[in-house]
């Protein structure tokens, strides 16, 4: 006799019995093709079925006598007793959902069945002879679906792989001998332990109130079965996925973490049939190219939520029954409260500047945040009722964003070495206005958005062309210097890729990161990344078009301080000129701007200044061939300490610049400098 009224409806209770009940499914199955002589020495050889369906009564009464229960009659009391504890019983949920029924959940439980013992698989490789396995196969599955009553045992094998409740290794040619398996993912609510509700994170997202109003309409609308998928909106490393959060808690469903999986960047089907089991809802994190179109997830069995960037875009037709929720970029007030929040209690000593400098999203600011608490506790301070009070400054901050960008971006960019000295750079006034006005337009970027005549980003655009040599790398460096935010230049070798999309994903890992943590990028020689398109011949062609096309889209809606470099502006596509907001131009030095380099290289060399005019007038060389001849000039000097560096070491250090420019030295004699001249020429080739 079977006994179940001792047996509480718990998800544990549930898939003992289900365990139970899977493998006199397959005892009996395999009953039908065999004399009941080799089933019985099946069993006596595989002890592990008398622990499962021959032990005594216990205090569950799944079992009270010692031999094999009758099947239809035990089939009979597990629906019984399913049916009376619905309720209480997560796997039920996937039959509310359409997704199985007894005998699959029972399919199931049978290839889970060496996942959760072991032992099992001898049992498997025994009752599946002459085909190999120590795992079900698809075989072994569908005759006992059969047995259950399926028409059509295969079929269903195939629909529960469809539905990613089973796996096989090869899904497109489902043979009889393959074996097959549970997925990874759904086998603790297979096993019990994931029948609750996951528990959402209470993080509130900093967001305006006109947001916060549009993400509960977007809930509520979602309840009620109008919205079967809300889609979230917002820059990288902002609080989209605390948005979601929100959205999926309003609901009373609990948050599931998922990535969308293939080129088309499908749900993953698993992902659904967990969602419904522990009643959540898939969270899918999405972060598209531009241009690349995004098929949203319809008719699955339970509400989704997506959060996209700011890139790409969505398929019309998933269009229907979705709904989009825009996350704007925080303004001043809203980070005021990021940072108050993330800081978690400990001081800032200079928080307006903090708020004013960095423009990070909400996300970012508490990784930063807690990352500089850290930096300042490292520091010390004095305790106080045994606690010591950390003040987090400025300097915390940029640490932990400098950290976080190494991180982040190697191998792809570099940083450069800060030059706070601005003397260092050495121009004509006419480019140092514009220089200026630059530092200028980065510095109140935010207010010029908000009042300005345009509005849009707060996205800086800048071009610095001219010959080589002539401080455009410097002036990207003294730039950031005083915005106080670093640089990184962008390692073009390692950006660039031989496979086809590859370098959009890098270009736009690169840009993405650097528009999050808000630093200066600086792309040398950016006519090779810039340049201009060219008519379609081939399939290098038409590729690299693809690449120019996605940097014309990109560039134009990056929201941080990006510096493009060139020595021959002329190869710069003319659409990307017109999306600079800046463009300057480093003409070659003068004598008198040559002259002051010299003395920034050489200060308190006791030369006297009468020797540097000389050279500066004399020599047409650029500020880096300036630099070039004083390092080698004063690595000269050093074999001679006691000489020290000499006028000698300095004119030979000259003439070995000019060998390099492949150019003769010009002639001291006084009167126009004919070679001074080819060399401008040939270091400028307008």
């Amino acid at each position: 006799m079977i006994r179940f009224d001792l047996t509480e409806p718990t998800p544990g209770n549930h898939v003992e019995l289900l365990a139970k009940t899977s493998l006199l499914v397959l005892l009996s199955t395999f009953g039908r093709v065999v004399d009941d002589r080799e089933l019985a020495e099946v069993i006596d050889r595989h002890r592990v079925v008398t622990d499962y369906l021959m032990r005594p009564p216990d205090p569950t009464g799944l079992a009270d006598d010692d031999a094999i229960p009758d099947v239809d009659a035990w089939l009979d009391a597990v629906t019984r007793w399913e049916t009376a504890g619905a309720e209480a019983l997560p796997l039920l949920r996937l039959d509310r959902a359409g997704l199985t029924d007894l005998p699959s959940r029972l399919a199931l439980m049978l290839a889970a069945q060496v996942d959760q013992d072991a032992r099992l698989a001898e049992l498997f490789d025994a009752v599946q002879r002459p085909l190999p396995g120590r795992r079900p196969n698809v075989q072994t599955i569908a005759s006992c679906l059969r047995f259950m009553g399926s028409d059509n045992g295969g079929s269903r094998v195939r629909e529960l792989i469809d539905a990613g409740l089973l796996a096989c290794d090869q899904t497109l040619d489902v043979v009889g001998d393959r074996p097959v398996r549970v997925p990874e993912p759904f086998l603790p609510v297979l096993a019990g332990v994931a029948g609750d509700r996951p528990a959402t994170p209470a993080t509130d997202p900093c967001l305006d109130e006109a947001t916060i109003a549009a993400l509960d309409r977007a809930a509520a609308a979602m309840a009620e079965g109008y919205v079967e998928v809300v889609v979230v909106r917002g820059p990288a490393g902002s609080d989209r996925e605390a948005a979601a959060d929100r959205v999926v808690s309003a609901i009373g469903l609990g948050a599931i973490r998922s990535r969308a999986a293939g080129p088309d960047l499908r749900l993953p089907p698993t992902d659904v049939a967990i969602a419904v089991a522990v009643a959540g809802c898939p969270v899918i994190d999405l972060d598209p190219l531009p241009g690349q179109t995004i098929v949203l997830p319809a008719g699955t069995a339970t509400p989704v939520v997506v959060t996209l960037g700011p890139d790409g875009g969505l398929d019309q037709d998933s269009m229907t029954g979705a709904v989009v929720v825009e996350l704007p970029r925080l303004g001043p007030e809203l980070r005021r409260r990021r940072w108050t929040a993330a800081l978690d209690g400990n001081p800032a000593e200079d928080l307006d500047e903090i708020v004013e400098r960095f423009h990070l999203p909400g996300r970012t600011i508490a990784t930063v945040a807690a990352a500089a608490r850290t930096a300042a506790r490292v520091e010390g301070g004095d305790p106080v009722d045994g606690r010591v009070e950390v003040q987090v400054g400025v300097d915390h901050v940029r640490l932990a964003i400098r950290e976080e960008a190494d991180r982040r971006l190697q191998p792809l960019a570099d940083r450069l070495p800060p030059v706070d000295d601005h003397r260092r750079l050495v121009v004509d006034d006419a480019t140092a206005r514009v220089l200026d006005s630059l530092q200028r337009r980065c510095r109140h970027r935010e207010r010029l958005a908000e009042t300005g005549p345009s509005g849009g980003g707060i996205g800086v655009r800048a071009l610095f062309s001219g010959p080589s040599g002539t401080g455009k790398t410097l002036a990207a460096r003294v730039l950031a210097a005083r915005l106080g935010v670093d640089v990184y230049r962008l390692d073009l070798a390692a950006v660039f890729d031989k496979y086809v999309g590859e370098t959009e994903k890098n270009l736009h890992r690169v840009l993405s990161v650097a528009e999050q943590l808000d630093v200066v990028l600086l792309v040398d020689e950016g006519d090779s990344l810039f340049g201009g398109r060219t008519e379609v011949r081939s399939a290098n062609d038409r590729y690299a078009n693809l690449e120019t096309n996605y940097l014309l889209q990109r560039i134009e809606s990056y929201d941080g301080i990006i510096v493009v470099t060139t020595n021959a502006r002329g190869s710069i596509d003319a659409a990307f000129e017109r999306r600079m907001d800046v463009s300057i131009t480093f003409p070659r030095p003068a004598a008198a701007e040559r002259h002051l380099i010299w003395r920034a290289h050489l200060p308190d060399q006791g030369l006297g200044d009468d020797l540097l005019r000389e050279l500066a007038r004399d020599h047409a060389l650029t500020g880096g061939q300036i630099e070039n001849a004083a390092q080698s000039a004063w690595l000269a000097a050093l074999d001679e300490p006691d000489a020290g560096l000499t006028a000698d070491h300095l004119r030979h250090a000259v003439l070995v610049e000019y060998r390099k420019a492949g150019v003769m030295a010009p002639d001291p004699r006084p009167g126009p400098d004919p070679v001074s001249m080819q060399l401008s020429a040939l270091m400028d080739p307008r």
